[in-house]
């Protein structure tokens, strides 16, 4: 129901200008219109209460895996509460996260849920996120073939800008994956024009404030305070398998990448509204 919700807000949007980006050292680059990001992975966490808008390299594994106990908790599925590193998907992903209990109002729902979902979604600073998403897609799963960061960003601009993998290092085996995760953060669940409805949890590697603010949106969902702190634990003591731990590299990345004004140009012209409405600094 959000989603329908989320997607016949966009309807009533007005229309991007001709807006476009031009430093000295580069051509002018049209901004990507908005548009709605492909659709949210499923799941019936929502029984529970809880809206989780998935936004791929902002910490969706460790939130999905934060939410499965969370759900297993509700539904009073008996399972043992494991936090560590190297963990790469949730148990609920795995049982289709229990489709079959989906609808069920069971005597075993531990609390009582709010009529009304809470919204939440994790928000992260966009270059960070590029930077990780360049490691993982690049240099993790080798999806760009020889391209370096500056000729990845011209195929990500160009991909979301036709839809296509034509005049790219991308293979068309790839492209759904690819532009999956390159979207802007704004394109999901329609933030762009809803974010004022939502819980947005920054993911800026401080993660006592992670947790704090989760605990937040946890309350509003009344989520008792004892299932709530068992499985934000989580926040504090995992971390995914495919999480970036070589921080020179990076650094050596984003040293390069922000240098370079054409790479800088294209990346504007596709991020500019997550730098705009979530406040970010350029």
């Amino acid at each position: 129901m959000i989603s329908f919700c989320l997607f016949a807000s966009f309807l009533v949007l007005s229309s991007q200008g001709d807006d476009s980006i031009k430093s000295a050292d580069s051509p002018t680059v049209p901004q990507i219109p908005i548009r709605p990001a492909q659709d949210q992975p499923g799941s019936n966490f929502h029984e529970a209460g809880i809206f989780f808008c998935q936004i791929p390299k902002n910490g969706a594994t460790i939130m999905q895996i934060i939410l499965c106990d969370l759900f297993r908790y509700y539904k009073g599925i008996p399972f043992k509460v494991e936090y560590g590193q190297g963990k790469q998907s949730s148990n609920c992903q795995a049982e289709g996260w229990y489709k079959k209990l989906s609808g069920i109002r069971s005597q075993n729902n531990t609390w009582e849920p709010n009529q009304e979902d809470t919204l939440i979604a994790v928000i992260r600073h966009p270059l960070k996120r590029f930077l990780s998403l360049y490691r993982y897609l690049c240099e993790q799963l080798q999806m760009c073939g020889s391209a370096n960061i500056h000729e990845f960003t011209k195929d990500v601009y160009t991909l979301l800008t036709t839809r296509s993998i034509h005049g790219t290092h991308f293979k068309d085996s790839d492209q759904k994956i690819v532009e999956y995760h390159a979207q802007p953060q704004t394109w999901f669940c329609i933030l762009s024009h809803n974010s004022q409805k939502f819980h947005l949890i920054r993911n800026e590697g401080d993660r006592l404030a992670m947790h704090s603010e989760l605990k937040t949106a946890f309350e509003e969902a009344k989520v008792p305070k004892f299932y709530s702190d068992q499985v934000l634990f989580h926040v504090v003591y995992s971390d995914t398998a495919h999480a970036n731990k070589d921080k020179d590299r990076t650094k050596q990345l984003e040293t390069s990448f922000t240098q370079n004004p054409l790479s800088m140009t294209y990346f504007n012209a596709i991020y500019y509204k997550d730098f705009e409405l979530f406040g970010y600094q350029k």
